[in-house]
């Protein structure tokens, strides 16, 4: 799987944080290979697919 992710400016070790947060969500749903891309402020399609709560 590979996704993009817009977050915030942030420090390396919380968007690290963020990428396990998304690997684990994947490994629930039997995905065992992911590429996460994090971004700010570069995507103008804002649509969600998922929102933690």
């Amino acid at each position: 799987m590979e996704c993009h992710v817009e977050t915030e400016n942030m420090p390396l070790r919380d968007a690290q944080l963020i990428i396990d947060k998304i690997e684990n969500i994947g490994k629930k749903y039997g995905i065992s290979h992911i590429n996460v891309q994090l971004e700010t402020e570069r995507c103008e399609n804002k649509e969600i697919v998922y929102k933690e709560n």
